[in-house]
């Protein structure tokens, strides 16, 4: 019997990961505990980077991953970080973390090594064997871009706009070559490393016809 792909099953459980997390913030919502958990995601995010060095590729990874879903939890949910993109400060921060995962030496998305390839640029082999922080703020910065952008989109253009539209369709066009490319992942670093990022760009297509259907 063949065995399960890697990069699949990295993807089912960062999908209940991330599903899992919902529920549980309701749940300290309804406790009124929002400013105590606030803390508690974002340090028990940081204490995970930190105990990830050191350990299997796959392990590290897979820390940086939860690292970052409950940082984002913390700064992103809780802090409404999301709802601030009016900010320039704020705005200018996403662009500047943006610009640094397109050309940051060591990436595995293919979309910035696409870009990469575009413009020529070939920055210098990472020797970094520590994955947890670039994971833990690549899945960060993942869920924040897809979040402003919605927020633009649903709230200065309009539920029905022109970029939700293009929200849409790009996340139900990326699924099905996302899904083949963690099917053909077995290294276990780069399957929790690509996870994340794949259920959240997949999501964003999940979120907007819930909200249309609300």
């Amino acid at each position: 019997m063949k065995k399960f792909p890697n990069g699949i099953v990295a993807f089912i459980v960062s999908l209940l990961t991330l599903g899992m997390s919902f529920p549980l913030l309701k749940v300290v919502e309804n406790a009124n505990a929002t400013e105590l958990f606030f803390w508690v995601f974002t340090l028990v995010g940081l204490v995970l980077i930190i105990f990830a060095r050191g350990r299997a590729a796959s392990l590290d990874a897979w820390l940086g991953g939860v690292a970052g879903i409950l940082i984002w939890t913390g700064i992103g949910e809780i802090g409404n970080l999301d709802q601030l993109y009016t900010h320039p400060g704020i705005l200018g921060t996403l662009v500047v973390l943006t610009l640094y995962f397109i050309v940051r030496p060591g990436t595995r998305c293919d979309f910035h090594l696409a870009i990469q390839k575009a413009l020529k640029f070939e920055p210098p082999v990472s020797e970094n064997h520590w994955h947890a922080p670039n994971v833990a703020l690549g899945v960060f910065w993942t869920v924040w871009l897809g979040h402003t952008i919605e927020e633009i989109g649903y709230y200065t253009l309009g539920t029905h706009s022109w970029l939700v539209w293009v929200l849409l369709i790009g996340s139900l066009t990326a699924a099905p070559f996302l899904l083949y490319k963690m099917w053909k992942t077995e290294d276990w670093a780069a399957a929790w490393a690509r996870a994340l990022p794949v259920v959240v760009i997949i999501w964003i297509a999940i979120d907007i016809i819930r909200k249309w259907s609300s």
